[in-house]
């Protein structure tokens, strides 16, 4: 009888349960990620970064080592399969949470940043201050001038 430990199929049951764990931590830290993003909490979302990419690394290298048995991958137990297919699932599902979380965070940050350009152009316009040819500073009562000079032949 041969030792079911050895077995390919209870090998392959191994690394789809390595994957569905790596995959289960990836989505824990996404789901995280999308909570700081919508608490903006930016520290605590710029901390997650290295585990994040670790877990990554991780799901990345236990998928490929998966697919790289095709064989082992369609004897590999149905079960074990549909787990995997969950797993992957709910890490798509966060994923896309927290592609939105981050969309929204974009757009946030775009419209303060916009805003304080307009507030710095408006602020700047009030307080322009243009030179005479002297050196001597105009004050707001009279418009800036752009001097050129053109030469012609």
């Amino acid at each position: 009888m041969e030792n079911q430990s050895n077995s390919p199929s209870h090998q392959q049951n191994t690394a789809i349960d390595s994957i569905i764990v790596s995959a289960a931590n990836l989505t824990e830290i996404i789901q995280k990620e999308t909570e700081y993003l919508r608490a903006a909490d930016t520290k605590s979302f710029k901390a997650l970064h290295a585990q994040k990419t670790q877990y990554a690394h991780a799901y990345e290298a236990e998928f490929l080592k998966l697919v790289s048995n095709k064989t082992q991958l369609k004897s590999a137990d149905p079960v074990a399969l549909e787990r995997l297919q969950q797993a992957r699932s709910e890490m798509i599902t966060a994923s896309n949470e927290n592609l939105e979380a981050l969309s929204r965070t974009t757009k946030s940050l775009n419209r303060i940043s916009e805003r304080i350009l307009k507030l710095a152009r408006k602020k700047s316009q009030g307080n322009a201050l243009a030179y005479s040819n002297k050196g001597t500073i105009y004050e707001n009562n009279k418009k800036p001038i752009s001097v050129g000079l053109a030469e012609t032949v």
